[in-house]
């Protein structure tokens, strides 16, 4: 039971990073079209 609760957080916490690389990369995109602009 304990293991599962582990995999649980332990998958939430790479989907949270992957989620903030996302929107990190996709601010950087924003930032580099308006210095283009």
């Amino acid at each position: 039971m304990m293991a599962e609760a582990q995999a649980v957080c332990r998958s939430l916490t790479e989907d949270g990073l992957f989620i903030n690389s996302v929107i990190k990369g996709s601010d950087n995109l924003n930032l580099i079209a308006s210095n283009v602009n």
